[in-house]
C-alpha cells in the first residue's frame, strides 16, 4: 500500500475543503450585503452613530443614512454611493475649516440640510474648492439644501447628469462667491432654486454644456447667470433675475445656447450693461422690465 499516496490525497481533499469553506463564508457575506441597510445619526436609537463621518465610514454602497435633527459640527467626505437624508433639517456646521460637505462618488444623493461655516477659501478671489457643497460625482441628486451663514456655494466640478434642486443660498460674503458653480460639468438640471444676495454669480458655467437651468428665482447678485467660455448647448429658460447689480445675464465667448422666456426686473440705478450676448448661434426671447438701463451687446 501506498502511504504516501494515500497521505497525499487526504491532505488535498483537506485542503479543498478548506478552500470552499472560505468560498462559502465569503459569497455569504457578499449576499448578506445585497439589501441596503439603513443607519442613523442622533436621535434616541440604540446604536445610533453620533457623527455623520462615523456613518459614512461604516455604511456600505447602496445604504440610506437618516441624519436626525441636531447641530453637527463636522465636515463630511462622501467616497461611496450613498442616500443621506436629513430628518427636520438638521443643521452640519463647518467650523470654518474647508467644504462642509465633499462629494467624491457617483449615485450619491444627498437631501434636507442646512449648511453653515465653511471654510474661507485661500487665496479668497477666483477659488471655488473650498464650498459649501463641493461634487466630483455624476448621477447625484442634491436638493432641498439651505445654505445658511457662510454657508458658501455649490461647486460642480468634472462631472455629469446630477440634479440640484431646491437649494436656497443666502448672503455668500466670499469674493469668489456663486450660488451654483460649474466646471467641465455636463448634462446636469439646475431647478427650481432660490439665490440671495451672493458677492458673485447667481449661477456661473465654465466649460460646461448640454445644461438645463430652469425655474429659479436669482436676487441682488452681483450677476444673476453667467455662462463663461466653453459653455454651449445650454438651455436657460423660464428663470427669474431681479436687481442684479452687475448685469441680469453675461455671455462670454460661447454659442448654441437658447435663452428663451426669462425675466429680468431691473434695478433703476444700475449704469452697466444689463445684457451682454455674443450670439454666435445663441437663441433669445426674454421680457424685461426696467428703468434707467442700458444693455450692451459685445
Amino acid at each position: 500500500m501506498d502511504h504516501h499516496g494515500t497521505c497525499g490525497k487526504m491532505s488535498y481533499k483537506k485542503a479543498l475543503i478548506f478552500l470552499i469553506s472560505i468560498c462559502l463564508v465569503s459569497l455569504n457575506s457578499v449576499l448578506y450585503r445585497v439589501s441596503a441597510q439603513e443607519l442613523h445619526v442622533g436621535g434616541t436609537g440604540d446604536g445610533n452613530y453620533t457623527s455623520i463621518q462615523d456613518a459614512i465610514d461604516n455604511a456600505y454602497p447602496g445604504d440610506t443614512i437618516y441624519v436626525h435633527q441636531n447641530t453637527y459640527i463636522e465636515t463630511i467626505y462622501i467616497d461611496k454611493s450613498l442616500t443621506l437624508i436629513g430628518l427636520d433639517r438638521p443643521t452640519i456646521n463647518g467650523d470654518n475649516t474647508t467644504s462642509v460637505v465633499t462629494i467624491k462618488a457617483d449615485n450619491v444623493t444627498f437631501i434636507n440640510f442646512e449648511l453653515i461655516e465653511a471654510g474661507q477659501p485661500n487665496p479668497p478671489k477666483f477659488h471655488r474648492t473650498v464650498s459649501g457643497i463641493y461634487t466630483e460625482g455624476s448621477y447625484c441628486n442634491i436638493s432641498y439644501i439651505f445654505f445658511g451663514l457662510n454657508g458658501s456655494m455649490l461647486s460642480s466640478f468634472n462631472n455629469s447628469h446630477n440634479t440640484y434642486s431646491h437649494l436656497t443660498f443666502t448672503t455668500n460674503h466670499f469674493l469668489s462667491g456663486a450660488g451654483i458653480y460649474l466646471q467641465d460639468s455636463n448634462y446636469n438640471t439646475i431647478k427650481e432654486n432660490a439665490i440671495y444676495y451672493s458677492h458673485g454669480n447667481g449661477i456661473h458655467l465654465c466649460n460646461s454644456t448640454h445644461n438645463e437651468i430652469f425655474k429659479n428665482y436669482i436676487e441682488y447678485n452681483y450677476r444673476g447667470i453667467f455662462i463663461q467660455s466653453g459653455s454651449e448647448s445650454n438651455n436657460v429658460f423660464n428663470n427669474t433675475l431681479l436687481d442684479c447689480w452687475n448685469c441680469s445675464m453675461k455671455l462670454l465667448l460661447n454659442g448654441n445656447n437658447t435663452i428663451i422666456n426669462n425675466n429680468f426686473i431691473i434695478p433703476p440705478l444700475v449704469k452697466n450693461q444689463i445684457v451682454t450676448f455674443p450670439f454666435n448661434g445663441t437663441e433669445c426671447i426674454n421680457s424685461y422690465t426696467f428703468n434707467h438701463y442700458s444693455i450692451k451687446w459685445i
